[in-house]
């Protein structure tokens, strides 16, 4: 939804001991599945937040599920204030379960001034109650294109980052975790309902289904938005070899990340470098840096930190001398 045309949030009730008894209807028990929901469509679980006390409102006729079992149906919009106490959730002060799972009856729910489609699941978790959104996928995009992306780009490359997004979101599927991904850019941004824009719409629709794979699964499709001109390899970011995430030179782009500055205290990042004369040690081959014994001028020695141990110290402490 563009901004300056965001619905206003009404007014549901709330929700009392006494209410929640006379609203609560039970169901026969229904087991919850980590993949599926919402109607049978593939689900991703979105952490919102984790906050002591939240408070989540729904506008009309919802559901909710304890601890993993459907348990009640409320005929009316209901704003929920929930808390968690020694792994328990309470609501209004008055113990519900480990989890609770409110899903709206065609319609949204509200958390923290957004809107979201699917359901909403809490947890009393350390540091209070966890808010994690299962939305279907298709609709979890909704939220995710036009937050990464401008809508007013060309339909191309909202088709690309369409196809990105939903990659990234099913190569991260976990179903043994609390959650899949978070809703900022640690993960990919995810706004709501109130990010919404007919284009993006249009991109996601027009390549649903569509992903990136690699030797028959599904590619983790990491994107930024300025590489400052060469993509690094996944071994240099994370530690870890993949076959298609590899470093190369990327096209220059005119955007607002394109210069930065960062200001290091050398005293934050190691020992002063070239290190003093005193801590020096020198052998016909090489210097080492940390021993006792008298050293050479620096200006005599060049860094290499590939230079294998010498002087009894580690490589990372070594570095080659001019010869005997």
């Amino acid at each position: 939804m563009r901004a300056g045309t965001r619905r206003p949030l009404p007014r549901p009730h709330r929700v009392r001991p006494g209410l929640l008894a006379a609203v609560v209807v039970l169901l026969s028990t229904l087991s919850a599945a980590a993949a599926q929901g919402l109607g049978g469509a593939a689900v991703v679980r979105v952490l919102l937040a984790v906050e002591p006390s939240v408070v989540v409102e729904l506008d009309g006729p919802h559901s909710g599920s304890v601890d993993g079992r459907r348990r009640f149906r409320a005929g009316a919009g209901l704003a929920w204030p929930v808390t968690a106490e020694d792994g328990r959730l309470h609501v209004d002060g008055r113990p519900v379960g480990g989890t609770l799972t409110l899903e709206p009856e065609g319609e949204t729910f509200a958390f923290a001034g957004r809107r979201y489609r699917g359901a909403v699941r809490l947890a009393a978790v350390e540091g209070g109650v966890e808010v994690v959104n299962v939305v279907g996928i298709e609709d979890y995009l909704r939220g995710v294109v036009p937050a990464e992306m401008s809508a007013s780009w060309p339909m191309e490359a909202l088709k690309a980052q369409a196809v990105a997004a939903r990659s990234y979101t099913l190569s991260n599927l976990d179903p043994f975790a609390r959650y899949d991904l978070c809703a900022t850019e640690d993960c990919q941004v995810y706004r709501g309902v109130e990010a919404e824009h007919p284009r993006t719409d249009a991109a996601i629709a027009a390549t649903a289904g569509v992903v990136v794979t690699y030797g028959g699964a599904t590619a983790r499709t990491y994107y930024h938005a300025d590489s400052g001109g060469t993509v690094a390899s996944s071994a240099e970011v994370w530690g870890t070899w993949s076959p298609y995430l590899v470093s190369r030179p990327d096209a220059q782009a005119n955007s607002p990340h394109r210069s930065w500055t960062v200001r290091l205290d050398g005293r934050s990042v190691g020992p002063p470098w070239p290190p003093p004369a005193s801590t020096w040690a020198t052998s016909p081959r090489c210097g080492c840096w940390g021993s006792r014994s008298p050293a050479a001028s620096a200006s005599s020695r060049s860094p290499a930190p590939a230079a294998r141990a010498c002087c009894g110290a580690p490589s990372s402490a070594c570095w080659p001398g001019r010869g005997a």
